[in-house]
């Protein structure tokens, strides 16, 4: 628990003091929910080719 405290300090003070680890942050999860999406889209498509 402490371990996990300290790390969410630690991370506070970083965005905190320096804004382009935000913007950073932020592009990284943008990417990373279009990629989801684009998984689950194809995923769905495969399933439908089997059905069909």
């Amino acid at each position: 628990m402490l371990l996990f405290l300290t790390c969410m300090v630690t991370d506070m003070v970083i965005l905190r003091t320096n804004p382009e680890v935000m913007k950073s942050m932020k592009k990284m999860e943008d990417g990373y929910l279009r990629c989801k999406s684009s998984i689950k889209v194809a995923q769905q498509e495969s399933v439908e080719c089997k059905h069909s």
